[in-house]
């Protein structure tokens, strides 16, 4: 799964007009983001201002010469398969593990990933007794990631589990 940066549609509810969603205005912020000025020196250890945008009717900035329509959009996009998502669902995993036998679970927890090995380290408050390991197995298995030749083989792995009771 992939998406596009900067790409904006449409939404339709059913048995509803299709709505535009909103698009991406141009802003100019002030503040600490502010360059170098020209002769070499930090404006942004003399600009006290916030970082709040400015707005599109804003004219070209004397700070930095840049005109006020321009800005930067910067996105991720990541596959299916990358060790992202997996982190990311491995997680979500844990949460729905707890979440499902203990509704009153507090839960933060963290996952990294890495060739052949498995981490989840936070805290976790919850009365649902739960075999993280397999838990972490099983969402591996579910992604895929079923022979060493990928990287990561849920059979195989090293997982390790860093987690502690949230303080009260």
């Amino acid at each position: 799964m992939s998406s596009t940066a900067g790409s904006v549609g449409t939404a339709a509810a059913a048995g509803s007009a299709a709505e535009t969603a909103p698009t991406l205005t141009p802003t100019k912020t002030t503040g600490d983001a502010a360059p170098p000025a020209a002769d070499g020196t930090n404006q942004s250890a003399t600009n006290h201002q916030p970082s709040t945008p400015t707005g599109t009717a804003a004219a070209a900035s004397i700070e930095d010469n840049t005109p006020a329509d321009s800005f930067l959009f910067a996105s991720e996009s990541v596959t299916e398969s990358h060790p992202d998502k997996l982190c990311d669902t491995i997680s979500d995993a844990i949460v729905d593990a707890c979440l499902t036998l203990d509704p009153s679970s507090r839960i933060a927890c963290e996952t990294v990933c890495k060739t052949g090995v498995v981490i989840i380290f936070g805290e976790i408050t919850t009365s649902a007794s739960i075999n993280y390991e397999q838990v972490i197995r099983d969402a591996v298995r579910d992604a895929g990631y079923d022979d060493p030749a990928k990287g990561l083989d849920y059979k195989t792995c090293n997982v390790i589990v860093a987690l502690e009771e949230q303080s009260p």
